[in-house]
């Protein structure tokens, strides 16, 4: 063996020789077949790193292309319906819908709308009966045009149930109202900026009364009509004018994940015990915009 010189390349060995050898052939003759060989040979197989972070980089650019969408862009992005049980119509999603996502912006009715619905199919079949989750346009229509607009809107034995989740948005504003039918009825409100929505109750409470005397007379449920059934939880307050919708998710996700213990045992705990209001409302793990985005590029 020949000794190696400074700044050489190491001799070949016989198999690098023999492969070195068949490549000069393959070209030389143009011989497909060998050719297909050697590319399987020297095919560079992905790692699960590098395949995270095309995966990582492709997110990036697609959430990127979403949010720099024009403000009137109807673009549908996706469809999305949720379970089959729940009998509820898709929801398209659409460019100028994933805007409403940016930093500064107020979350849309839309968004809100399909998280709800993504909630409340994860609840699975059984635990998803005791609950109706009306849609974020059903308390506008009820408050501007009365109960004959939405009388058709909710489903037939709406007083089986023993909750309903009403998202309510007002003067830019989201908040929320739970209603629990059984065993005694009482309507809460959820409001980030603190303010009291005796209001809004009390619009629900109309209605409870008048659907109720629309059912047929051996389903009817009695409401008091003039006794005063709603009152306001202290729930912990937005640091800024625009995650109300934020907020209002995270309180429909505290309840949804166990209603009873929600309505019944834990809010009044929750608003005696002063300071303690973001460890005990789970604060640290309220959905961020970038958590939905992601959420929403998953599921595209």
């Amino acid at each position: 063996m020949h000794p190696r010189s400074p700044g050489s390349l190491p001799p070949l060995s016989k198999e690098d020789e023999e492969l070195l050898q068949a490549i000069s052939e393959s070209m030389e003759s143009g011989d497909s077949s060998t050719s297909l060989q050697l590319r399987r040979s020297f095919a560079v197989t992905t790692s699960p790193l590098s395949s995270a972070v095309t995966s990582s980089e492709r997110r990036k650019k697609t959430i990127g292309r979403w949010m720099r969408a024009r403000r009137n862009d109807n673009t549908v992005l996706l469809t999305y319906q949720g379970a089959v049980y729940l009998h509820q119509k898709p929801i398209d999603v659409r460019a100028r819908d994933v805007r409403s996502l940016g930093n500064g912006e107020y979350i849309n009715d839309v968004i809100i709308n399909l998280v709800l619905r993504m909630m409340w199919t994860a609840m699975g079949s059984e635990r998803s009966r005791q609950v109706h989750i009306f849609p974020p346009y059903f308390f506008t229509a009820l408050r501007e045009n009365g109960y004959n607009k939405v009388k058709k809107w909710y489903p037939a034995g709406l007083f089986t149930r023993t909750y309903l989740v009403v998202p309510v948005h007002e003067n830019y504003h989201w908040f929320l109202v739970i209603v629990r039918l059984h065993p005694t009825i009482l309507i809460l409100s959820f409001d980030s900026m603190g303010h009291d929505r005796f209001q809004a109750c009390a619009c629900m409470q109309r209605f409870l009364v008048m659907a109720a005397f629309d059912q047929k007379p051996e389903e009817r449920v009695y409401f008091p009509a003039r006794k005063r059934l709603f009152r306001t939880v202290k729930a912990p307050l937005q640091t800024n004018y625009v995650d109300c919708g934020l907020y209002a998710l995270h309180f429909s996700k505290l309840f949804l994940g166990n209603p009873r213990c929600f309505v019944g045992e834990r809010v009044p705990t929750f608003c005696s015990e002063e300071g303690r209001e973001n460890e005990l409302w789970g604060m640290s793990s309220m959905v961020s915009r970038e958590g939905l985005l992601n959420i929403l590029y998953d599921i595209c």
